[in-house]
Protein backbone atom coordinates (compact mmCIF):
# COMPACT_ATOMS: atom_id res chain seq x y z
CA UNK A 1 0.00 0.00 0.00
CA UNK A 2 1.01 3.74 -0.38
CA UNK A 3 0.96 6.22 1.43
CA UNK A 4 -2.45 7.18 0.72
CA UNK A 5 -4.33 4.22 1.06
CA UNK A 6 -2.22 3.80 4.47
CA UNK A 7 -4.29 6.92 5.37
CA UNK A 8 -7.02 5.46 4.17
CA UNK A 9 -7.23 2.60 6.30
CA UNK A 10 -6.51 3.87 9.71
CA UNK A 11 -9.20 6.29 9.14
CA UNK A 12 -11.66 3.29 8.25
CA UNK A 13 -9.56 0.98 11.01
CA UNK A 14 -10.92 4.04 13.46
CA UNK A 15 -13.97 4.70 12.37
CA UNK A 16 -15.43 1.51 11.44
CA UNK A 17 -18.59 2.22 13.03
CA UNK A 18 -19.53 4.77 10.91
CA UNK A 19 -17.82 3.99 7.72
CA UNK A 20 -20.20 0.96 7.20
CA UNK A 21 -23.36 3.69 6.68
CA UNK A 22 -21.38 5.55 3.99
CA UNK A 23 -20.81 5.74 0.35
CA UNK A 24 -18.39 6.05 -1.44
CA UNK A 25 -18.28 9.76 -2.00
CA UNK A 26 -18.61 10.31 1.25
CA UNK A 27 -15.92 8.38 2.22
CA UNK A 28 -13.69 9.81 -0.49
CA UNK A 29 -14.70 13.57 0.30
CA UNK A 30 -13.89 12.62 4.33
CA UNK A 31 -10.07 11.07 3.13
CA UNK A 32 -9.79 13.81 0.91
CA UNK A 33 -9.80 11.42 -2.23
CA UNK A 34 -11.78 10.55 -5.39
CA UNK A 35 -13.62 8.05 -5.52
CA UNK A 36 -11.55 6.40 -8.23
CA UNK A 37 -8.75 6.02 -4.98
CA UNK A 38 -11.25 4.42 -2.47
CA UNK A 39 -12.42 2.41 -5.74
CA UNK A 40 -8.77 0.94 -5.99
CA UNK A 41 -8.09 0.90 -2.13
CA UNK A 42 -10.81 -1.68 -1.86
CA UNK A 43 -9.86 -3.49 -4.72
CA UNK A 44 -6.30 -3.94 -3.33
CA UNK A 45 -7.72 -5.58 0.09
CA UNK A 46 -9.65 -8.34 -2.28
CA UNK A 47 -12.98 -6.92 -2.58
CA UNK A 48 -14.95 -7.24 -5.80
CA UNK A 49 -15.86 -3.91 -5.14
CA UNK A 50 -17.26 -0.83 -2.88
CA UNK A 51 -20.27 -2.85 -1.74
CA UNK A 52 -18.75 -5.76 -1.49
CA UNK A 53 -16.22 -3.72 1.21
CA UNK A 54 -19.25 -2.16 3.03
CA UNK A 55 -20.84 -5.36 3.68
CA UNK A 56 -17.57 -6.93 5.14
CA UNK A 57 -17.49 -4.31 7.18
CA UNK A 58 -21.01 -4.59 8.87
CA UNK A 59 -20.31 -8.10 9.82
CA UNK A 60 -17.19 -7.38 11.63
CA UNK A 61 -19.75 -5.04 13.71
CA UNK A 62 -20.72 -6.44 16.41
CA UNK A 63 -24.73 -4.75 17.98
CA UNK A 64 -23.80 -2.71 20.89
CA UNK A 65 -27.53 -1.08 20.91
CA UNK A 66 -30.11 -2.57 23.47
CA UNK A 67 -32.83 -2.73 21.23
CA UNK A 68 -33.74 -4.94 18.17
CA UNK A 69 -35.26 -3.88 15.07
CA UNK A 70 -38.76 -4.01 16.36
CA UNK A 71 -37.51 -1.33 19.06
CA UNK A 72 -37.55 -4.03 21.53
CA UNK A 73 -35.33 -3.83 24.66
CA UNK A 74 -33.14 -6.81 24.23
CA UNK A 75 -32.77 -8.97 27.92
CA UNK A 76 -30.18 -7.55 29.41
CA UNK A 77 -29.08 -10.69 30.69
CA UNK A 78 -28.07 -11.84 27.52
CA UNK A 79 -25.73 -8.94 26.84
CA UNK A 80 -24.16 -9.17 29.46
CA UNK A 81 -23.43 -13.46 28.64
CA UNK A 82 -22.93 -12.15 24.87
CA UNK A 83 -20.14 -9.52 26.19
CA UNK A 84 -18.76 -11.66 28.51
CA UNK A 85 -18.27 -14.74 26.26
CA UNK A 86 -16.64 -12.07 24.02
CA UNK A 87 -14.07 -11.24 26.73
CA UNK A 88 -13.36 -14.46 27.83
CA UNK A 89 -12.43 -15.90 24.67
CA UNK A 90 -10.27 -12.64 23.98
CA UNK A 91 -8.38 -13.03 27.23
CA UNK A 92 -7.88 -16.35 26.95
CA UNK A 93 -5.20 -15.56 24.57
CA UNK A 94 -1.91 -14.87 26.25
CA UNK A 95 1.32 -13.24 24.93
CA UNK A 96 2.71 -16.99 24.54
CA UNK A 97 0.09 -17.69 21.91
CA UNK A 98 0.09 -14.66 20.32
CA UNK A 99 3.83 -14.82 19.86
CA UNK A 100 3.45 -18.91 18.55
CA UNK A 101 0.93 -17.80 15.96
CA UNK A 102 3.17 -15.35 14.60
CA UNK A 103 6.16 -17.40 14.38
CA UNK A 104 3.50 -20.45 12.77
CA UNK A 105 2.18 -17.84 10.03
CA UNK A 106 5.43 -15.84 9.23
CA UNK A 107 6.13 -16.32 5.08
CA UNK A 108 3.58 -19.15 4.91
CA UNK A 109 0.90 -19.89 2.74
CA UNK A 110 -2.03 -19.87 4.94
CA UNK A 111 -5.15 -21.94 3.94
CA UNK A 112 -8.49 -21.09 5.82
CA UNK A 113 -10.90 -24.42 6.54
CA UNK A 114 -14.60 -24.01 8.26
CA UNK A 115 -17.28 -25.48 9.23
CA UNK A 116 -20.57 -23.89 7.37
CA UNK A 117 -21.28 -21.63 10.14
CA UNK A 118 -17.84 -20.11 10.52
CA UNK A 119 -17.37 -19.32 7.10
CA UNK A 120 -18.06 -15.79 7.89
CA UNK A 121 -15.31 -15.60 10.52
CA UNK A 122 -12.90 -17.58 7.67
CA UNK A 123 -13.69 -15.06 5.17
CA UNK A 124 -12.98 -12.03 7.30
CA UNK A 125 -9.78 -13.73 8.11
CA UNK A 126 -8.70 -14.31 4.78
CA UNK A 127 -9.62 -10.41 3.97
CA UNK A 128 -7.28 -9.27 7.21
CA UNK A 129 -5.09 -11.58 6.65
CA UNK A 130 -4.47 -10.26 3.15
CA UNK A 131 -4.48 -7.02 4.12
CA UNK A 132 -1.39 -7.29 5.97
CA UNK A 133 0.11 -8.74 2.69
CA UNK A 134 -0.15 -12.73 3.59
CA UNK A 135 -0.69 -15.04 1.04
CA UNK A 136 -4.05 -16.56 2.40
CA UNK A 137 -6.57 -19.60 0.49
CA UNK A 138 -10.01 -20.44 1.95
CA UNK A 139 -12.15 -22.85 -0.83
CA UNK A 140 -15.68 -22.17 -1.10
CA UNK A 141 -16.62 -24.60 -3.45
CA UNK A 142 -16.22 -28.66 -2.72
CA UNK A 143 -14.00 -28.67 -5.80
CA UNK A 144 -11.95 -26.30 -4.83
CA UNK A 145 -11.79 -27.79 -1.37
CA UNK A 146 -10.96 -31.28 -2.95
CA UNK A 147 -7.92 -29.66 -4.96
CA UNK A 148 -6.68 -27.58 -1.92
CA UNK A 149 -6.58 -30.88 0.11
CA UNK A 150 -4.23 -32.48 -2.67
CA UNK A 151 -2.35 -28.93 -3.03
CA UNK A 152 -1.61 -28.39 0.53
CA UNK A 153 2.46 -28.46 1.59
CA UNK A 154 4.19 -28.94 4.99
CA UNK A 155 5.63 -25.49 4.76
CA UNK A 156 1.64 -24.11 5.07
CA UNK A 157 -0.58 -23.56 7.91
CA UNK A 158 -4.03 -24.76 8.67
CA UNK A 159 -6.04 -22.56 10.14
CA UNK A 160 -9.65 -23.78 11.02
CA UNK A 161 -12.95 -22.18 12.32
CA UNK A 162 -15.23 -24.75 13.79
CA UNK A 163 -18.70 -23.81 15.72
CA UNK A 164 -19.86 -27.49 16.29
CA UNK A 165 -18.32 -29.87 18.63
CA UNK A 166 -16.59 -32.68 16.55
CA UNK A 167 -17.52 -30.54 13.28
CA UNK A 168 -17.38 -33.04 10.32
CA UNK A 169 -17.23 -30.69 7.98
CA UNK A 170 -13.83 -28.97 10.07
CA UNK A 171 -12.46 -32.55 11.00
CA UNK A 172 -12.28 -34.71 8.00
CA UNK A 173 -10.66 -32.16 5.68
CA UNK A 174 -7.76 -31.75 8.36
CA UNK A 175 -7.31 -35.77 8.76
CA UNK A 176 -7.05 -36.12 4.99
CA UNK A 177 -4.13 -33.67 4.78
CA UNK A 178 -2.27 -34.74 8.02
CA UNK A 179 -3.02 -38.59 6.66
CA UNK A 180 -0.13 -37.53 4.21
CA UNK A 181 1.84 -34.41 5.28
CA UNK A 182 2.38 -32.01 8.26
CA UNK A 183 1.50 -28.54 7.61
CA UNK A 184 1.24 -26.59 10.91
CA UNK A 185 -2.25 -26.45 12.44
CA UNK A 186 -3.61 -23.28 14.41
CA UNK A 187 -8.27 -24.00 15.42
CA UNK A 188 -10.12 -21.58 16.55
CA UNK A 189 -12.83 -23.62 18.16
CA UNK A 190 -15.98 -23.76 20.10
CA UNK A 191 -15.19 -26.95 21.14
CA UNK A 192 -12.92 -27.75 23.51
CA UNK A 193 -10.94 -31.07 24.36
CA UNK A 194 -11.75 -33.21 21.08
CA UNK A 195 -10.57 -34.21 17.54
CA UNK A 196 -9.30 -30.73 16.44
CA UNK A 197 -7.51 -29.62 19.08
CA UNK A 198 -5.83 -32.78 19.67
CA UNK A 199 -4.58 -32.15 16.31
CA UNK A 200 -3.41 -29.05 16.25
CA UNK A 201 -0.06 -27.24 16.81
CA UNK A 202 -2.18 -24.13 18.61
CA UNK A 203 -5.59 -24.13 19.69
CA UNK A 204 -7.09 -20.39 20.11
CA UNK A 205 -10.75 -21.17 22.53
CA UNK A 206 -13.43 -19.02 21.65
CA UNK A 207 -16.03 -19.38 24.88
CA UNK A 208 -19.89 -18.40 23.25
CA UNK A 209 -22.81 -20.12 23.66
CA UNK A 210 -24.59 -16.91 22.37
CA UNK A 211 -22.84 -16.03 19.50
CA UNK A 212 -19.45 -18.23 18.57
CA UNK A 213 -18.91 -16.48 15.27
CA UNK A 214 -19.29 -12.81 16.68
CA UNK A 215 -16.19 -14.31 19.50
CA UNK A 216 -14.21 -15.86 16.75
CA UNK A 217 -14.56 -12.22 14.75
CA UNK A 218 -13.42 -10.97 17.89
CA UNK A 219 -10.63 -12.89 18.24
CA UNK A 220 -9.75 -12.25 14.52
CA UNK A 221 -9.60 -8.67 15.08
CA UNK A 222 -6.84 -8.92 18.23
CA UNK A 223 -5.07 -11.18 15.77
CA UNK A 224 -4.96 -8.35 13.33
CA UNK A 225 -4.02 -6.03 15.96
CA UNK A 226 -0.95 -7.73 16.61
CA UNK A 227 -0.30 -8.50 12.89
CA UNK A 228 -0.05 -5.08 12.38
CA UNK A 229 2.09 -4.22 15.48
CA UNK A 230 4.48 -7.16 14.18
CA UNK A 231 4.69 -5.66 10.82
CA UNK A 232 5.03 -2.00 12.24
CA UNK A 233 7.99 -3.63 14.27
CA UNK A 234 9.64 -5.29 11.32
CA UNK A 235 9.69 -2.24 9.40
CA UNK A 236 10.89 0.07 12.11
CA UNK A 237 13.92 -2.89 12.22
CA UNK A 238 14.62 -2.36 8.56
CA UNK A 239 14.83 1.59 8.30
CA UNK A 240 17.11 1.60 11.71
CA UNK A 241 19.39 -0.96 9.91
CA UNK A 242 19.37 1.17 6.51
CA UNK A 243 20.23 4.10 9.16
CA UNK A 244 22.70 2.78 10.80
CA UNK A 245 24.71 0.22 9.09
CA UNK A 246 26.99 -1.77 11.04
CA UNK A 247 30.51 -1.02 10.71
CA UNK A 248 33.30 -3.53 9.85
CA UNK A 249 35.67 -4.74 12.33
CA UNK A 250 38.56 -3.02 11.29
CA UNK A 251 36.91 0.17 11.28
Amino acid sequence: MNETELKIFDYVAQNMHAVKDKSIRILAHECYVSTTTIFRFVQKLGFAGYADFINSLRLADYPTQETNDAGQELPNDWIGRYSADITQSLRSISPDKIAMLLDLIRERRIVLLSDSLAGIAAEYAQRMFCLCEYHAERPVHAYELKGLIHSVEESDVLMVFSTAEQSREAVEPVTRILADKRPAVISVSNEHGGILQRMSDLDIPVYSQQSPVAAMIAVIDLIFYHLRQDRNNQDTEVISGEAMPQKGWNE
